[in-house]
C-alpha cells in the first residue's frame, strides 16, 4: 500500500503533466474514489518485468554501480512528501544518486522527439531528487517505437524548480486535507471520478447565480457545434478516399501516404445492463 502523501508519480498530475488530471489524483487520495487499478495494464506489466534488464543495461552502458532502491523515502521536513526510485547509482557501496526506469509503448515512443526525456519523467526524478537529497539522477528508457533502443540522460538537481514543484504540491496537500476540491478538467479519468461519486441523482434542481455557469453552457454549445462540423468533415474525407478505392483493396497517395479498406469480421458483444447518469440541456 502506498504511504499517504505525494509521491514522485504524483508531481506531473499535480503539475498537469499526467494522464488522470488533478481531480481524480484528488479524490484518490482523499479516498472519495479507489485507485485505478493498472495491474492488469499490459504497459505496466512489461515494465515491471524489463525493469531489472533496464538497470542492468543503464549499468553496463554507463559503467556506473547500480542496485535496487527497495525502499520508500520521506523529505526532511515534509512527512507528506515521498519517494521511491527504481534503483541507486552507488560509489564504494556510498548512495551518489537514483535511476528511473521506463518502457515507453509503442504509440508513446513514436510520436515523441527521440533525443530527449519525457517532460513527466523528468518531474517525476526531480521530485524523488529533492526528497532523496541526491544531486544527480538518471533516467533510462526501452523506447519501443524504435527498435527496443537503450537511451538515457543524466537529470542534475534544480533545485530553483524543486522549490516551486514543492509549493505546488504543497498546496495541493493543502487541498486534499481540507477536503477542498480542485477545479475540474477535462481528462476522461475526471469524468470517471464525477460519475463515481455522483452515480445516483436527487429530485433538488439547484440555482447557479455564477455568470461562469453561463459561459461554460455556451462553451459546450460552442465546442459541440465544432465537433459535430468536423466530424462531418472527417466523414467527407473517408467517404472520398472510399469513392476512390471501390472494390479495390486500397489507394496510394502523391506523398507516399496508403489507404486501404479491408474487410474484417466484427464479433458480436453484449452491452451489460447498468444504471448510469446522464447530462441533457433543457431550454427555458
Amino acid at each position: 500500500m502506498r504511504p499517504a502523501g505525494i509521491g514522485s508519480s504524483d508531481a506531473p498530475e499535480v503539475l498537469g503533466l499526467g494522464y488522470k488530471g488533478r481531480y481524480r489524483l484528488w479524490a484518490e487520495k482523499t479516498g472519495l474514489v479507489p485507485e485505478e487499478d493498472l495491474s492488469d495494464n499490459e504497459n505496466v506489466q512489461l515494465g515491471l518485468l524489463f525493469q531489472d534488464a533496464i538497470g542492468k543495461g543503464y549499468a553496463l552502458r554507463t559503467g556506473k554501480q547500480v542496485v535496487p532502491a527497495d525502499m520508500v523515502y520521506h523529505a526532511s521536513g515534509n512527512d507528506w512528501q515521498f519517494a521511491s526510485p527504481d534503483f541507486l547509482v552507488v560509489d564504494s557501496d556510498k548512495p551518489v544518486g537514483l535511476l528511473e526506469v521506463k518502457l515507453h509503448s509503442l504509440q508513446e515512443a513514436g510520436r515523441h522527439p527521440p533525443d530527449e526525456p519525457f517532460l513527466r519523467d523528468v518531474v517525476q526524478v526531480q521530485h524523488q531528487l529533492a526528497v532523496c537529497g541526491f544531486e544527480m539522477g538518471a533516467i533510462a528508457y526501452v523506447l519501443d517505437g524504435r527498435g527496443r533502443r537503450l537511451v538515457h540522460w543524466d537529470v542534475p538537481a534544480d533545485p530553483v524548480f524543486q522549490d516551486a514543484m514543492t509549493e505546488a504540491e504543497a498546496n495541493f496537500w493543502h487541498l486534499v486535507t481540507t477536503n477542498t476540491p480542485p477545479d475540474v478538467d477535462g481528462k476522461e479519468s475526471t469524468t470517471k471520478a464525477l460519475n463515481r461519486l455522483y452515480s445516483q441523482s436527487g429530485n433538488t434542481l439547484v440555482r447557479i447565480d455564477d455568470d461562469a455557469a453561463v459561459r461554460w453552457d455556451l462553451g459546450r454549445q460552442e465546442a459541440k457545434a465544432v465537433i459535430a462540423r468536423q466530424e462531418e468533415y472527417l466523414r467527407e474525407a473517408e467517404n472520398w478516399l472510399k469513392s476512390q478505392i471501390g472494390d479495390n483493396e486500397g489507394v496510394l497517395l502523391p506523398n507516399g501516404v496508403r489507404y486501404t479498406w479491408k474487410s474484417q469480421h466484427v464479433r458480436e458483444y453484449v452491452v451489460a445492463a447498468r444504471d448510469q447518469r446522464v447530462l441533457r440541456r433543457f431550454e427555458k
